[in-house]
């Protein structure tokens, strides 16, 4: 695997959009917005040598929804893979 280029601020946000828009896509392809109370995706960034990335997902349920409690896990799983790919198009040298 290639090294990772300099990372600045601004690619910081840029990966951290990328992460959350994945996260919702992929919450709301999976999950009619009539069952979805309140989404709130927190992610956190950071680069020092390595490239550090923590997520979490509070997804809150209509209470007659049938969607399966685990979408937020799986959305992030999702979103952590297709960020290898977007590294390697964006950020690898």
């Amino acid at each position: 695997m290639k090294k990772l280029k300099e990372i600045n601020q601004e690619d910081l946000y840029e990966i951290s959009d990328f992460l959350s828009d994945n996260i919702n896509e992929y919450i709301l392809a999976n999950v009619p917005s009539k069952e979805i109370l309140d989404i709130d995706i927190k992610i956190e960034v950071s680069y020092d040598d390595k490239l550090d990335v923590d997520v979490s997902v509070n997804l809150e349920f209509h209470e007659l929804s049938k969607a399966d409690s685990n979408i937020p896990d799986i959305a992030v799983e999702h979103s952590l893979l297709k960020l290898n790919s977007y590294l390697d198009e964006n950020f690898r040298v």
